[in-house]
């Protein structure tokens, strides 16, 4: 009896582990494509158009209108959220997953050894498209405060853009659709 107790804790804990560590990778696979994204000119350059430029979706359109402060804080206020958006879900899958292994801990070593390889396969996936997605909306959005900045001031965002060189790609990408 107590050998069943311990199989179904276990593989309600593989269910869960294997969620949880999809979702947890996800968010890291998602991080990792947008880095990729907005250092690959290339990608940019076919990814930002004209088209794109003036017709922004509706996700954006809370960071698209200029802040009485300047454009540079739109860039920062969507960054934080985009920021925030996964490290919460992040820190929250973290969590289960440590609370997991930990629970499998105190069922046996065997059962530790398994979870901890069914982490391992969770990790083996690739980025799924809704992430996929988000990620491009976000880079479109920098791409439209961006357009947005340099047709009111160009000077002002090329100074800006010298001293925040990572997003140098996207600005040139921007220049070069319009």
């Amino acid at each position: 009896m107590r050998l069943l107790l311990h199989l179904v804790i276990e593989i309600v804990l593989a269910i869960v582990i294997l969620f949880a560590g999809n979702m947890f990778w996800e968010l890291r696979r998602r991080a990792k494509f947008v880095r990729r994204a907005i250092s690959s000119q290339q990608f940019l350059d076919s990814f930002v158009s004209r088209d794109a430029l003036a017709n922004p979706s509706q996700q954006s359109a809370p960071y698209i209108q200029k802040n009485e402060v300047g454009w540079f804080l739109n860039i920062k206020i969507l960054m934080d959220a985009d920021k925030a958006s996964q490290q919460k879900p992040s820190v929250f899958f973290a969590l289960i997953l440590g609370g997991i292994l930990v629970a499998s801990y105190f069922l046996g070593m065997a059962y530790l050894i398994v979870n901890l390889v069914l982490f391992g396969f969770s990790a083996l996936g690739s980025i799924s498209q809704s992430a996929r997605n988000n990620a491009l909306e976000h880079i479109m959005t920098i791409a439209i405060i961006l357009d947005r900045w340099r047709s009111e001031n160009p000077s002002e965002c090329d100074e800006w853009i010298k001293q925040t060189w990572s997003l140098g790609p996207i600005y040139e990408a921007v220049q070069k659709a319009r």
